[in-house]
């Protein structure tokens, strides 16, 4: 009889501690979903900041060689595979963390 009620205790606790988890833990719980680093403002200004850059880079190397357009179209393209790298290892990385 008392081990039935020692289980009922535990059980009573551990119901206790899940209702105390604020309403954020239990909704990250639940949501599969979240975007928990990879936020759609982010992915955008990852793309954006590679294109600009690559492309900047490209038209400073094209006026120093006097090559116009070549570089810059070479280093654009760069700038957007390195921009859809990052934004793979961004959305790499959110999936692991909501795994945990």
């Amino acid at each position: 009889m008392s081990d039935n009620r020692e289980q009922q205790i535990k059980d009573l606790e551990k119901r206790i501690s899940a209702a105390r988890e604020s309403p954020a833990e239990v909704s990250k719980k639940d949501n599969k979903y979240s975007y928990s680093g990879a936020t759609p403002i982010r992915i955008v200004v990852e793309l954006i900041a590679g294109i600009v850059v690559g492309s900047a880079i490209g038209y400073l190397v094209d006026g120093l060689f006097d090559t116009k357009p070549l570089f810059f179209i070479i280093f654009m393209f760069l700038g957007v595979a390195g921009s859809v790298l990052n934004i793979y290892k961004l959305a790499d990385n959110s999936k692991e963390k909501d795994e945990v």
